[in-house]
């Protein structure tokens, strides 16, 4: 659909070190709220 409506889009991937440790000690939603934090970081510089 996105190429019928030439719409553009794009793909980030991050590869965050030692999530799953922090997962592991923390609690998997913890590492989660983690991830989006990241995410909204990521878009001041995108």
């Amino acid at each position: 659909m996105l190429v019928e409506k030439e719409v553009p889009m794009s793909m980030i991937i991050l590869d965050i070190d030692h999530l799953q440790i922090y997962n592991q000690s923390y609690d998997r939603i913890k590492g989660d709220d983690c991830i989006k934090k990241l995410l909204i970081l990521s878009k001041k510089f995108y």
